[in-house]
């Protein structure tokens, strides 16, 4: 009962209403330049996504999005860092799958 209790208050004060201040001010940035270092190509895959660079994420291996060194970082396409644990990945199957991303790397992974 107490872990039930202790999930809902890190959810209510660590939850989507914190999410972009969780990330540093210039995570895109650092983002763009990871993937581009990586040649927007999937670490676990191997998918080159050049041409849909939006289909590969920046995963934070630690979970802690402040924690940007490269160490910590993996270029992900959209299925696998889908498949990593934690919550918040099964959302974005679910985004993938509503907008049509994720049929779409479905084609370029069997390509």
């Amino acid at each position: 009962m107490i872990a039930l209790f202790l999930r809902f208050m890190h959810y209510l004060f660590c939850g989507k209403a914190k999410e972009k201040e969780r990330y540093a001010k210039n995570w895109p940035e650092i983002s763009r330049r990871y993937r581009a270092r990586k040649r927007w190509t999937c670490e676990r895959c191997k998918v080159n996504l050049k041409r849909n660079r939006n289909l590969l994420h920046c995963h934070h291996r630690n979970r802690n999005p402040r924690d940007n060194r490269r160490r910590n970082l993996r270029a992900l396409c959209i299925v696998c860092h889908s498949q990593q644990a934690g919550r918040g990945h099964r959302q974005i199957r679910r985004q993938a799958v509503k907008n049509g991303n994720w049929a779409k790397i479905q084609r370029i992974r069997t390509r």
